[in-house]
């Protein structure tokens, strides 16, 4: 198959690499595959151009909408994070501007000739009418259902929503992200087969254990001795990934459990949300932040860590499919993490991972007492965490998934064509 990728995103570095990694590992399936960044404002630093670059193959090109690559938003901020409430009309504008990548995409898919379109939408719905006028079936890549991004974002969901729920009943198949998004739309009224499960991943291969003279250098190098515990955090710092809850809890823990440190791998965004500025002094120099680390640089950073840190706050729709999960999976870490979600559906039954209920206010301290004693007592306990990867959880795997769906839209369009009168 000839498969179309287009993205809208211009800055969400998750979101970029999530495409990126389903579109290069579908090409390495043996299909041939064009990745479009369709945004014009369009803004990664150079590593990650060069990365794009740096796969490429006569199945596999990267191409943007401008020629200009800008550099990254910083996203530091020496205020407190407040849940931002999102206005209708910073909501309407983007789907009003969509309109403007029809003109790009219509060169694309002329010069591209595909067989099948793959878009991650955003806001937009270009794709729906580019694929109608070349007869080309679209694939939905989604990501959380609308409705969790109203409650986050404080605002009335009712117009969004029928927007969503059009583009996915005119696309032809969905990617969805975990059981939570996938029952979502079977109650909006789409049918199972249309429906593919596609969470996010990582590729083993990249994010694995390291040598252990580069392990003790890269803790040398922070400080942290060979008989202490460290806790870690990594990627983003929003509102709903609970920082500030891990902060608190190592705060608290510390003067109980000796030997307890603290790295926070990543750009410190709202130090005063994390509750940075509030450290006791004599907790100060036992947190680490590196500050701002280039993702192919992640698994030796992450390696330095023993016990890796999820601590979302209790949400009604919990859709997310955290990506530095699967990563600390394929990196052995043993977890603490909130019981939510795919986190609760993926590692329930995994002794690698101790999860806590996150309405639970002393839960976290708890969970992380537990995995300390555990990896005092088995230092290879993480190794448990690779193998459940290995068994199905690489990019490789959600690329089949890609490919599935392509070939049920492929599949639908060609009897279509079949049942038209000539």
């Amino acid at each position: 198959m000839k498969i179309l990728f287009l993205d809208y995103n211009r800055d969400c570095l998750p979101a970029l690499l999530r495409t990126f990694e389903l579109a290069r590992w579908t090409a390495s399936l043996g299909h041939s595959v064009v990745l479009f960044f369709c945004h014009e404002g369009f803004r990664q630093a150079a590593w990650f151009i060069e990365m794009l670059e740096s796969v490429q193959t006569g199945d596999f090109s990267v191409s943007f909408s401008t020629s200009h690559i800008n550099s990254p938003v910083s996203t530091a901020s020496n205020g407190a994070e407040e849940q931002p409430k999102v206005s209708a009309w910073r909501l309407l504008r983007p789907v009003i501007l969509a309109f403007r990548f029809i003109i790009p995409e219509i060169k694309k898919i002329v010069a591209f000739k595909p067989d099948v379109i793959v878009a991650r939408p955003d806001q937009s719905f270009s794709f729906l009418i580019t694929g109608y006028l070349f007869r080309i079936p679209v694939v939905l890549c989604t990501d959380g259902p609308i409705e969790e991004y109203a409650a986050l974002y404080r605002y009335s969901p009712t117009w969004p929503v029928s927007l969503d729920l059009w583009r996915a009943k005119k696309a032809k198949a969905i990617l969805y992200l975990n059981e939570i998004c996938g029952n979502l739309w079977k109650q909006k009224g789409l049918s199972s087969e249309r429906l593919f499960a596609c969470a996010n991943g990582v590729d083993p291969n990249v994010f694995k254990p390291l040598e252990q003279s580069h392990r003790a250098r890269m803790r040398g190098k922070f400080g942290f001795k060979d008989n202490e515990i460290v806790l870690g955090f990594c990627g983003n710092q929003r509102f709903w990934h609970g920082l500030h809850l891990l902060i608190a809890a190592f705060t608290a823990l510390r003067g109980r459990i000796g030997g307890l440190r603290c790295i926070v791998v990543g750009t410190l965004e709202h130090p005063r949300a994390a509750g940075v500025d509030t450290l006791p002094p004599d907790n100060e120099n036992a947190i680490v932040f590196t500050g701002p680390i280039e993702y192919p640089h992640m698994p030796e950073f992450m390696d330095i860590i023993d016990i890796m840190v999820m601590p979302y706050p209790a949400y009604p729709l919990f859709h997310f499919s955290p990506m530095k999960m699967f990563e600390s999976l394929s990196m052995a870490k043993i977890i603490v993490a909130s019981s939510q979600g795919q986190i609760r559906e993926l590692l329930a039954d995994l002794p690698s991972a101790f999860l806590y209920d996150p309405q639970d206010g002393k839960g976290l301290e708890s969970a992380l007492c537990l995995a300390n004693d555990a990896i005092r007592l088995n230092s290879r306990l993480g190794m448990q965490s690779r193998e459940l990867i290995t068994k199905g959880h690489t990019w490789k795997n959600r690329a089949q998934q890609v490919a599935a769906s392509c070939e049920y839209a492929l599949r639908g369009a060609v009897q279509r064509q079949k049942r038209r009168p000539a």
